[in-house]
């Protein structure tokens, strides 16, 4: 129920009369107030609802993804992870986000601190065939 409020509400807003000044995705996230109010930041439904509208108002663009999640607020981290896989495996990721990190990726995965993501791409690749 509260995704099909995260849908109207994108939907409506982009089909109302707003100011000039005033993005739609702040007026379909400001208009589930009353239903996400009762939940914490990094509960999932605030932080669905915020990656719908996201997705919804981002016109494929992944820059424009990040900024929409991060005028919704919640849990901006773990939403722009969604976002940026989502959209990532679909489009091109522009060099603008991927030049900074180049093919390093650093965790704390004992024993895999660093790494590189093509190195990762193709074992998640491979184990994805077998599992298949």
């Amino acid at each position: 129920a509260l995704m099909d409020c995260a849908f109207t509400a994108a939907r409506d807003a982009e089909a109302a009369a707003i100011p000039a000044d005033t993005a739609p995705h702040i007026v379909a996230w400001d208009s589930l107030y009353e239903e996400l109010k009762t939940y914490n930041w990094i509960h999932a439904y605030p932080n669905m609802a915020a990656v719908v509208i996201s997705l919804w108002f981002c016109d494929n663009d992944i820059g424009r993804a990040f900024r929409i999640l991060a005028d919704c607020g919640a849990d901006v981290d773990c939403n722009a992870g969604e976002i940026g896989s989502a959209l990532g495996i679909m489009f091109p990721v522009p060099e603008a986000w991927t030049d900074p990190i180049g093919d390093n990726l650093e965790t704390y995965v004992p024993g895999m601190e660093k790494m590189k993501i093509t190195d990762l791409a193709a074992w998640t690749a491979v184990l994805a065939r077998r599992l298949g």
